[in-house]
């Protein structure tokens, strides 16, 4: 975590010292600011943006009226947390969950010999926390919004419906009911949704209170003729998301064979969105067909040596990086004019963060 400090007192310099030298950080201090020509608020809106996590050595007051022009989202706001000179206290202030501050509280303490103030409820009532269980697991929350329902049903104790693509072998509390592929026969209103819109049963769909879970778990595999245009590549490329109905953050490679590492379209479309570029041998291809999970043309084996591109791909990718090897195929070889898409689905990792339950 990319840290900054802030003292505006001796002491406070001395702590933010000790600090640093175990998680370090960019130290602010008086006299930086002088060096800087800039006041302490300056320096903060200056440093927001590029911090993950921000540690005040000074009154919650001083950093409360700081920051408050600066807030915008718990999605993206930083970890804030304020200590008190002598390191008592570490007093997680702001993004406590997504944003890691009661994690860096308790960390802080621990150093200084203090104790970390944790005040959010799930917390608190020592029950799960999703947004804590989505950042552990690298799901992406895509309605935020929603979040304080699950939180505030989790407080109470309230039953909560959880729907996931794949089986889910983890041991939740006993509030939040785990289905898989029938949701009707529990009559929740409230729950948590880990799949991507392909597979979100429609009675989930019609809910206000259904926090949608997204895992980067998507391959895409791509097959195409030399010196293909990019732009008619890009535009494919659109348009076969469109038709999965997947979200391009959701999209963890694309992927092709060795033949095609170099082809300029797909050097170029995986970096203009920053995808990683997986490249497949061919020996992972031949095992696919050999087992007959994947289409296979025997024009294609004669131009590239393998009996599929897109599919093979795809599939590869996704196996090699599901839990236990395990993946599927969600959208078979498409044809566009000159190249072809596929799409794997890669099962995810699902664990309940240590000590939340």
């Amino acid at each position: 975590m990319k840290l900054s400090y802030f003292s505006l007192t001796p002491s406070g310099d001395r702590l933010c010292s000790l600090l640093a030298e175990h998680l370090p950080g960019t130290i602010v201090t008086k006299k930086t600011l002088e060096r800087e020509n800039c006041t302490f608020a300056q320096m903060v809106a200056r440093l927001w943006h590029t911090s993950e996590g921000m540690v005040f050595v000074m009154a919650s007051g001083i950093v409360v009226r700081t920051i408050a022009p600066l807030l915008v989202s718990k999605a993206s706001d930083p970890a804030v947390v304020v200590m008190d000179s002598r390191g008592a206290f570490a007093v997680s202030l702001l993004s406590g969950h997504l944003g890691g501050a009661n994690d860096l509280a308790k960390a802080l303490a621990k150093t200084s010999g203090g104790q970390a103030v944790i005040t959010t409820g799930t917390d608190v009532e020592h029950t799960l926390a999703f947004d804590v269980f989505a950042r552990e697991n690298h799901l992406r929350i895509v309605n935020l919004s929603v979040l304080k329902y699950i939180s505030g049903a989790m407080i109470r104790r309230e039953a909560i419906g959880l729907w996931c693509s794949w089986p889910i072998h983890v041991s939740f509390p006993e509030n939040v009911i785990p289905a898989h592929k029938t949701c009707e026969v529990f009559p929740q209103k409230t729950w948590v949704c880990i799949a991507h819109d392909y597979d979100v049963p429609e009675i989930l769909k019609t809910s206000e209170r259904t926090l949608y879970l997204r895992p980067k778990n998507l391959y895409i595999g791509i097959g195409c003729k030399r010196n293909v245009d990019f732009q008619a590549m890009e535009d494919a490329f659109s348009d076969f998301l469109r038709l999965s109905g997947v979200d391009r953050e959701d999209v963890a490679g694309l992927c092709t064979i060795e033949l095609k590492k170099n082809e300029p379209a797909i050097l170029k479309l995986a970096k203009k969105y920053s995808l990683a570029l997986r490249i497949v041998k061919e020996e992972q291809i031949r095992e696919l067909e050999a087992k007959g999970k994947v289409q296979v043309s025997e024009f294609v084996r004669s131009v590239t040596r393998v009996g599929s591109v897109s599919e093979a791909c795809a599939l590869a990718e996704g196996e090699k990086n599901g839990w236990k090897g395990q993946a599927r195929l969600i959208r078979g070889k498409t044809r566009y004019p000159a190249m072809t898409f596929a799409l794997a689905e890669a099962r995810p990792y699902i664990h309940i963060p240590g000590g939340m339950i």
